[in-house]
Parts: structure tokens; C-alpha cells; sequence
């Protein structure tokens, strides 16, 4: 079995160890289209973009393409489909975590509410509980 590298951002509070691994077995589990090509994992994000890239091949800097071919529109909505794309484009098999709900990144202070209130929520919501609207300040505090 060959090695797996993985690329992770550190702005995603959620991401964990456990996460990482069960995305990478199902990445070696997916069936690439040719027996030959190598996969391209993705760990899905919130915002459209990705939190993870996991592969067992070298990746060349061109993957997504230079600053003026724009093959992705990096810190947009259209992240992950576009890195997807690029990574076809160089014969990749790109495969994307689904088992998972996507994750949070932080990168504004609106950022760190919307996963506030929605880690609140999926912690309430196990107890049966409905989460306040100003959880946020309360776990936080004013922030100015």
C-alpha cells in the first residue's frame, strides 16, 4: 500500500485525525476510472471550498493551473467543483468525502458565529434542545 499525503488547512476547527482517516480508506476504496489512475481526495467544506486534499502521487504545481489560467476560483462557492475539474484535467480520479457533513471554515468573525451556533445546534439537537439565537454571545463573549 502506498503512502498517503495529505494537505489540511488549519483554519477548519472541526477537522480531526479520525476524519482525515476515514476520508482517506474511502478514497483507496473508490474505484478510479482506469486501474492506473491515481486518486485525488477532498474533504468537503461548508463554503464550497475544501478542507482537505489527500493523494498517493506526487502533485505537480500546475494542478490548478497557474494565477493566470484561474482553473479555480480559489475562496469561492465554486472551490471544490473547480479542483475537481483541474484534477481531471491532469488524469486524476478526484473523490470527495460524503459521509460527513461538511466543515466549517474561519475566516471572519461571522465565520466563527455561523459555527458557534451551528456546533450548538448539533449539540442541542442531540439532547433534544433548540439552540438561542444569541448562543454565540453568550459562549464568546462581546467581541469588539
Amino acid at each position: 500500500s502506498r503512502r498517503v499525503f495529505h494537505v489540511v488547512g488549519t483554519d477548519y476547527p472541526d477537522a480531526s485525525w479520525e476524519r482525515l482517516e476515514e476520508s482517506t480508506k474511502k478514497m483507496r476504496a473508490s474505484k478510479p476510472l482506469k486501474n492506473d489512475a491515481p486518486k485525488l481526495g477532498f474533504g468537503k467544506a461548508e463554503d464550497g471550498g475544501f478542507w482537505h486534499l489527500s493523494t498517493t502521487c506526487r502533485l505537480s504545481e500546475s494542478l490548478f493551473g497557474s494565477e493566470e489560467e484561474k482553473l479555480v476560483r480559489w475562496s469561492t462557492n465554486h472551490t471544490l467543483e473547480d479542483a475537481k475539474n483541474a484534477a481531471r484535467k491532469v488524469g486524476m480520479v478526484p473523490h470527495v468525502e460524503d459521509s460527513c457533513d461538511p466543515l466549517y471554515d474561519i475566516d471572519t468573525l461571522e465565520d466563527v458565529r455561523n459555527w458557534m451556533i451551528a456546533t450548538t445546534t448539533n449539540r442541542k439537537e442531540e439532547k433534544s434542545s433548540e439552540v438561542e439565537e444569541d448562543e454565540f454571545t453568550k459562549l464568546v463573549g462581546e467581541v469588539v
